[in-house]
């Protein structure tokens, strides 16, 4: 039984670390811009060092402008995890978009200005909130993310570190999931850099399922081994 147990963390590790390595930079604005693939409606992005999260630059502020791509490599689905990180320099607000296209997306959105966390549908780029939650901002840098697991889109907030996770959303009502591409928005000076997309990797809570399934199998056999010793 340790083997087996020791051997099924072993495997829910290495699916983690499998998670991590998957991840892919979808833009990294080291060119000092936007690449190519993306498309924006307005004003082009101010792309500087003080944007910056890792690397030399980053967004500065995106002067209120949507920034969509669908190409093959923004494209999300099923199992997908789409991050950012994003810093409120001065409130404001950055939109992490997806299933995007010309016709709009759906974001979750770090409303500083608001104090909220919020999955918005964005229908012809437009505003409507779906949901929302209560989040106080600081000046500091976060790591915001969106998975898509058999329909349900979860939004999360992690700290500087990247790994203690501060917030969990849950969408609702959304016209837009894990189909189309992938968008950005920012306003008020809300920096934002490295734009990450991962697919078919199990969710950290899929994972902590397992192990305590695991751990329950364990104790259930121990307990039967106990009985068996006991009446033998």
């Amino acid at each position: 039984m340790r083997k087996i147990f020791a051997g099924a963390v072993g495997l829910l590790m290495a699916i983690g670390l499998a998670g991590v390595a998957n991840a892919a930079v979808i833009e990294s604005f080291e060119t000092g811009g936007y690449g190519p693939a993306w498309t924006t409606l307005g004003t082009s992005p101010t792309v500087g060092a003080a944007g910056a999260h890792d690397g030399s630059f980053g967004v500065v502020d995106a002067n209120s402008a949507w920034s969509y791509r669908t190409d093959a490599a923004a494209t999300l689905s099923d199992g997908s995890v789409l991050s950012a990180w994003a810093r409120p320099f001065s409130g404001g607000r950055f939109y992490l978009g997806f299933g995007a296209s010309a016709a709009g997306a759906s974001s979750f959105v770090l409303g500083a200005n608001t104090g909220q966390l919020i999955f918005q549908n964005n229908n012809s780029f437009g505003f409507s909130n779906t949901n929302a939650t209560p989040f106080s901002f600081v000046n500091d840098w976060y790591l915001a993310t969106v998975s898509f697991n058999s329909g349900v889109v979860t939004g999360r907030l992690y700290g500087s570190d990247g790994t203690t996770l501060l917030k969990t959303l849950v969408a609702s009502g959304l016209s837009h999931g894990a189909s189309g591409g992938v968008a950005v928005r920012s306003f008020s000076r809300f920096a934002f850099d490295t734009v990450s997309l991962s697919h078919g990797v199990p969710e950290p809570a899929t994972w902590a399922m397992m192990l305590v399934g695991f751990g329950g199998l364990g104790a259930v056999l121990r307990g039967n081994r106990r009985r068996q010793v006991a009446t033998a």
